[in-house]
């Protein structure tokens, strides 16, 4: 997919297209373990690099992500995307969190394509108080079969 997952402790957000520069709020210190499907370089998903990227390897629709918190109280979870990575961005992912990954519950579908190009933030989750567990699954990465996640 395009996107890396970021935490934030306070409120607000960030986005648009062009360069990005991560929030100096947003860390990957909220993270106590990152999950991935498949694929190499999931260390890539910590480093707050645009510019770096995870990458699935496996048929579409089997691709996630699923963060562990430190602790319940984090108030968004984000990834960043880049639609200039083409069939390798995710077009729609479903989020789904919980205080742990045997109770997770479906919290719905996102789209993530606006048609700007560039690296952008989009929110997964807001309010994430309760929730210590939050999994990632890309439903559609525009008919490609792999994903990358920035």
């Amino acid at each position: 997919y395009g996107g890396k997952i970021l935490a934030k402790a306070g409120g607000g957000g960030g986005g648009g297209g062009g360069s990005l520069s991560v929030p100096a709020d947003w860390g990957v210190q909220y993270m106590e373990k990152v999950e991935v499907s498949s694929g190499a370089n999931e260390s890539a998903l910590r480093d707050q690099n645009p510019s770096t990227h995870w990458q699935s390897n496996g048929r579409q629709g089997t691709h996630f992500i699923q963060v562990t918190l430190r602790e319940a109280g984090v108030a968004d979870l984000s990834i960043i995307i880049d639609e200039s990575d083409g069939n390798y961005c995710p077009h729609r992912v479903r989020v789904f969190a919980g205080p742990t990954a045997a109770a997770l519950q479906d919290l719905g579908t996102i789209n993530t394509v606006t048609g700007t190009t560039g690296p952008k933030l989009v929110t997964m989750l807001k309010d994430a108080r309760g929730v210590r567990v939050v999994k990632v699954v890309v439903e559609d990465s525009g008919g490609g079969c792999d994903c990358k996640v920035r």
